[in-house]
């Protein structure tokens, strides 16, 4: 289990991360670039994808 100190600097993290904005944005142009998943649900995107942030 993380301790609240490293789970908010990963968020932190993840927050400040760029391609994180892509996700958010749903830039088409950061398709095949990467792709992002869920890892309590196993659900992988692309960062153009319409589902739901997590």
């Amino acid at each position: 289990m993380l301790s609240s100190k490293t789970k908010d600097a990963a968020e932190e993290k993840t927050l400040n991360d760029p391609r994180w904005q892509q996700v958010l944005a749903r830039d088409t142009q950061a398709d095949g670039q990467f792709y992002y998943s869920v890892k309590t649900t196993g659900v992988y995107c692309h960062p153009s994808c319409g589902a739901r942030p997590a």
